[in-house]
């Protein structure tokens, strides 16, 4: 393995206070003189710091290392190097920018005055010598070009002082067997006048300021893969991210990263979409060794698998995380997902979703471990996670013995095993839950499939069957069946029924699709709001899928309780008022970033190359939100006229009770509620956020100071059930 470990160290932050940089010095070459220490043991703890006496250690040109022919200071084969060069500066205020730009191959640490400043392929607080960094191949001995890390204005402000100043740098090899390794710094400025201070920039310098450069209010996620290309073949690349999103919600491309800074797995995701300009992505964290690695991203639960989901095919930017947030606040689980804005190897991406991806985790689908040493009993039960989708080739399935239209002897329906593993299934997994199915099926497709007790019901999770039906037949999404549905099972000493969910992949939902539009009864394409989602068993589709839902829409029973729950969610989170406030919430989040989005991908009022669409293309994207609105009201309006059954007190999932008092407030008022809360957002009636506070507990006494009127208030519980209430305040 070639290593050649070039740092181009340049402390570098945005403009400040409006400034401009006049031009660009280099106050450190690799080849000054440098003092090393060959790391086959700890230096001394304080060898970052200006103050640190150095004189026992060596001194040499750089570049330093072995086993590459071009090292100016050849070392010994060792675990690690540490570099000190000190540099003087004579006013901080001159120096307006600051960034680290490298070609290295394996890790590095840099500080400046023991502040770190930059860092790639190792983890770990102050990490030992030995501590060996993630594989990373070095480009510009073979022609590439230096990377570069960013930092923002205020850490520049903390690491210079005026005076004398330390560079110090950790360069880490991947494993003590290694054949080389290698180590050759730079450091330059920005300066903000025409006084020379330092020496002229190498020749192949270029100033890393470019017109990618912004401030965002959602958080930035950068990526950089060091010149490879993500790969779409099943194989993850190592790769850099970094994760920015401050306390005062301005987020700047040249921030640090203050979220995660480390080491990821990454490629393309997706089939359709995986044809799309802006691609999406599956994203492993991983520690400097490759093994996954748990962390909390943007306020989510701690985790290592993510997907970065493209807005592409979905001009109101929100088709996925609206149909998430709907089946959230009924009371089920499905994925987070936080906006933000994406750039990769320094070039923007555009707005994506930042999503848990579904699989098994007490944070996600909360069902029980497998056990791979199950054969019977309870174990053996649960948990499982299976989906009706287009295989891939990694993928292990199963068939069951009954059609779409629940005919015996005619299989066609195939189920995809999702948990646990493909490469972690028993011959005692795949025997159980395709035994489990068939059984399910036979009572559901059987002559006394309705009986109470003896029926379906007795495998299935009902309130979840009712809730997606109602989640599939509001967005009239082509895939709510085929595509995308998953279902989990837990074991029998946790109920054991098959639960429908959570939802995924909704981006072709709430809007009208010429796919097989009046053929066989599709409907798919009708402006008018009609046809049933459920029904696509009957048009020309693929892949084939199971006919449960149909089979249930056939006991008056489960009809009157699609009815009852649809009535009940029509009065809140499905009233005009619910779905307006979710629609404006989400709109706010991306308003000031989607001009950029849009300028990246040019899309608005033009028919992509994604879902093909029968309604003319909105040309803005308020036009986008308002045409994504009328769609929503024009499909509620239709299924208020055709929903059948009747009315019943058939219980299903409740929403927790939440008080808030006095109503109509003045400047105080107290949130109660039946389980402990997280937050409450306060809206005006036109969908403004007026006011927003974190919650704890089951009571909350807030002071506020708002305009008089009338406002919605949007409760978010810890079970993330969200509840909706109208508040007046008076003065």
């Amino acid at each position: 393995m070639k290593k050649y470990i070039a740092i181009f160290f340049i402390c570098l932050s945005n403009f400040l206070q409006g400034q401009k940089i006049n031009h660009w010095e280099t106050a450190i070459y690799a080849q000054d003189t440098w003092k090393y220490f060959v790391g086959n043991a700890e230096p001394n703890t304080f060898w970052r710091v200006i103050t640190y006496d150095d004189s026992k250690w060596l001194s040499g040109k750089g570049g330093f290392g072995y086993g590459d022919g071009d090292d100016s200071t050849v070392i010994a084969p060792c675990y690690a190097v540490f570099l000190r060069k000190s540099f003087h500066v004579t006013d901080t205020s001159k120096i307006l920018t600051a960034l680290i730009n490298l070609d290295f191959d394996d890790g590095f640490i840099a500080y400046i005055n023991g502040i770190e400043v930059a860092r790639y392929g190792i983890s770990g607080n102050y990490p030992a010598y030995n501590v060996p960094a993630l594989d990373h191949e070095a480009k510009v001995y073979n022609g590439g070009s230096y990377d570069y890390f960013q930092i923002n204005k205020v850490l520049l402000r903390k690491c210079l002082m005026n005076g004398d100043n330390m560079l110090s740098i950790q360069v880490h090899n991947v494993s003590i067997g290694s054949s080389d390794l290698s180590a050759i710094p730079f450091l330059s400025f920005g300066l903000s006048d025409e006084t020379k201070y330092y020496r002229p920039t190498p020749p192949w310098f270029v100033s890393p300021i470019t017109d990618n450069a912004f401030i965002s209010n959602l958080p930035i996620i950068s990526i950089t893969t060091n010149g490879q290309v993500i790969q779409d073949n099943g194989t993850k690349l190592n790769a850099m991210m970094r994760v920015i999103q401050n306390p005062n919600g301005l987020n700047e491309t040249t921030d640090s990263a203050n979220i995660y800074y480390g080491v990821i797995g990454i490629e393309t995701r997706g089939s359709s979409s995986s044809g799309y300009p802006q691609k999406s992505y599956n994203v492993e964290t991983r520690d400097s060794q490759g093994a996954n690695r748990n962390v909390s991203l943007l306020g989510l639960p701690e985790e290592n698998d993510w997907a970065l989901i493209t807005n592409y095919n979905d001009k109101s930017l929100m088709r996925n995380t609206f149909s998430y947030t709907l089946f959230n606040q009924l009371g089920h689980y499905a994925p987070r997902t936080k906006y933000c804005d994406v750039l990769i190897n320094g070039e923007y991406q555009g707005i994506y979703l930042l999503s848990e991806k579904i699989k098994r985790d007490k944070n996600r689908v909360a069902i029980s471990k497998f056990d791979d040493k199950a054969t019977s009993g309870n174990a053996i039960t649960g948990g499982y996670i299976f989906k009706n989708d287009n295989k891939d080739a990694d993928e292990v399935a199963f068939t069951s013995k009954y059609s779409e239209s629940g005919i015996l002897g005619n299989p066609e329906v195939s189920f995809i095993y999702v948990y646990p593993k493909s490469s972690e299934l028993t011959t005692a997994h795949q025997s159980y839950l395709p035994s489990f199915i068939n059984s399910f099926e036979s009572v559901l497709y059987g002559t006394n499939f309705t009986h109470p007790s003896n029926g379906y019901a007795q495998y299935i999770d009902v309130p979840s069957f009712i809730d997606y039906f109602i989640l599939g037949e509001v967005s009239r999404s082509v895939d709510a069946y085929k595509k995308s549905k998953f279902f989990y099972k837990d074991v029998d000493s946790k109920g054991g029924k098959i639960v429908s969910g959570p939802p995924w992949d909704f981006d072709w939902a709430y809007k009208n699709i010429p796919e097989g539009n009046n053929q066989f009864n599709c409907y798919y394409g009708n402006t008018d709001g009609s046809g049933w989602a459920y029904k696509a068993y009957l048009c020309n589709h693929a892949p084939k899928f199971a006919g449960w839902t149909a089979r249930l829409m056939q006991d008056p029973n489960f009809v009157n309780a699609v009815k009852s729950r649809y009535v009940f969610l029509r009065k809140n989170v499905l009233s005009e008022q619910g779905v307006n406030l979710l629609i404006d919430s989400l709109r706010d989040l991306v308003n000031e970033s989607q001009p950029r989005h849009f300028a990246r991908w040019d899309i608005l009022g033009k028919i992509t190359i994604g879902s093909p669409e029968v309604d003319a293309q909105p040309a803005t994207y308020a036009a986008a939100i308002n045409q994504f609105k009328a769609w929503v009201f024009t499909r509620l309006a239709w299924l208020d006229r055709n929903m059948p059954g009747m009315l019943t007190d058939f219980k299903v999932v409740p929403l927790d009770k939440v008080n808030i008092y006095p109503n109509p407030s003045f400047h105080q008022l107290t949130i109660q509620a039946g389980s402990e809360m997280l937050h409450a957002q306060l809206y005006t009636l036109q969908g403004q956020l007026a006011f927003e506070t974190m919650l704890h507990g089951n009571v909350n006494t807030i002071k506020h100071n708002l305009t008089p009127g009338m406002y919605v208030m949007k409760v978010v519980l810890k079970n993330q059930q969200v509840n909706l209430l109208k508040l007046v305040v008076h003065h």
